[in-house]
C-alpha cells in the first residue's frame, strides 16, 4: 500500500469525522456520518465521491472488527450508496479507431507507448505509473498487476495483445526488474495539448470528454464491439460485476445496434410460411453491406 493511498484515505476519514464530531470508537454510527454524508450532498459533493467516503468508512471500521479487534461490530454499511450515474459530473466518451490511430501518430515515441498501453490493456493512470518490468512474463504473453498496484488492491494476471508484446521487448531491454516501464505518465494538460495537435476535441458538441481515463473505457468497449462476451471482458478491465462494465464503460452506440441486428437471421412472415425477403430483411442486408 503506498503511500499517497494512505494520505488521500486518511484525509477523507479527516473530513467525516472532523464533521460528525467522532472523538472515540464508541461514536463510530451510522447515525452520525448520515447526516454528515447528507449535508456534503446538499453542499455540491458528487456522487462518486461521497460513495468513496462510504467506502473508507466502512473499510476502516472493518479493520478494527476484524484486525484490531478494538470494535466489536459496526453499523456502517446502513450508509446509503448513492446512484453516481444519476450525478455524472465527467461524461466521457471513447476514443474511436481512427481517433486512437491519430493521436499515436501524432505525439512522441514515449507517449505514444503509454497511449497504446493504456488503449491495449485498461490499466488506469495511476495504474500504469508503477508497473515494473518485473512485472511482466512475456514468454508466456503475461502482465502481472500487483495488489498494491492495483486500484482494487487485488492481484491479476492479465494476459497481453501480442501488438503490446512485441514493443515490451525493445522497452524492457535493459531495464532493471524494479524499473518502472511506463512512467512518466502524461498529465491532463499534455493529454489536451496532444489531443489538440491530433485534431481531436477533449470536450465534444455533447459535452463528453477524452481524458485519459477514456483510454479505459476505449480498452473495453472495442472488446465489447468485437465480440468479446462481458462475462470475459469485466475479467480484462478487472471489474466486480457486468454491471460496472455496462454502466461505465460500454459506450456502444446505434450503429453497433444495427450491426447486431444485421447478425440476426430472419424467420420470414411470422404465421403465414412466407419465406419471400421482407422489406426487414433487406434493410439487414445492407446493413450487412
Amino acid at each position: 500500500m503506498n503511500e499517497s493511498f494512505i494520505k488521500v484515505k486518511r484525509r477523507q476519514l479527516n473530513i467525516i469525522f472532523t464533521e460528525a464530531g467522532v472523538l472515540n470508537l464508541s461514536q463510530l454510527k451510522s447515525s452520525r456520518i448520515k447526516p454528515v454524508m447528507e449535508r456534503l450532498k446538499t453542499d455540491g459533493k458528487a456522487h462518486r465521491t461521497l460513495n468513496m467516503y462510504r467506502a473508507t468508512v466502512n473499510a476502516f471500521a472493518n479493520w478494527l472488527v476484524e484486525e484490531e479487534a478494538a470494535l466489536e461490530k459496526h453499523d456502517l454499511k446502513r450508509l446509503p450508496r448513492l446512484d453516481e450515474q444519476a450525478d455524472e459530473r465527467h461524461p466521457r466518451r471513447p476514443a474511436t479507431d481512427e481517433q486512437l490511430r491519430q493521436l499515436l501518430d501524432s505525439v512522441p515515441k514515449h507517449r505514444r507507448f503509454v497511449y497504446f498501453a493504456a488503449a491495449m490493456t485498461g490499466l488506469r493512470r495511476g495504474e500504469l505509473r508503477q508497473i515494473e518490468k518485473r512485472d511482466f512474463n512475456l514468454p508466456d504473453e503475461q502482465l502481472r498487476v500487483r495488489a498494491e498496484v492495483s486500484k482494487n488492491r487485488d492481484e491479476a494476471i492479465l494476459p497481453l495483445h501480442q501488438d503490446m508484446v512485441v514493443l515490451l521487448r525493445d522497452k524492457l531491454a535493459g531495464l532493471n526488474p524494479t524499473d518502472r516501464v511506463f512512467d512518466p505518465v502524461p498529465n491532463i494538460l499534455t493529454l489536451q495539448r496532444d489531443l489538440k495537435k491530433a485534431g481531436i476535441e477533449y470536450k465534444d458538441e455533447n459535452g463528453k470528454y477524452l481524458d485519459f481515463h477514456s483510454l479505459r473505457a476505449t480498452f473495453a468497449t472495442r472488446l465489447l464491439r468485437n465480440g468479446v462476451h462481458p462475462s470475459k471482458a469485466i475479467r480484462l478491465t478487472r471489474h466486480k460485476s457486468v454491471k460496472t462494465l455496462e454502466t461505465y464503460y460500454d459506450k456502444l452506440g446505434l450503429n453497433d445496434a444495427e450491426d447486431a441486428m444485421g447478425q440476426l437471421p430472419g424467420l420470414g412472415s411470422a404465421g403465414s410460411g412466407d419465406t419471400e425477403p421482407t422489406e426487414g430483411s433487406d434493410r439487414q442486408e445492407r446493413i450487412r453491406e
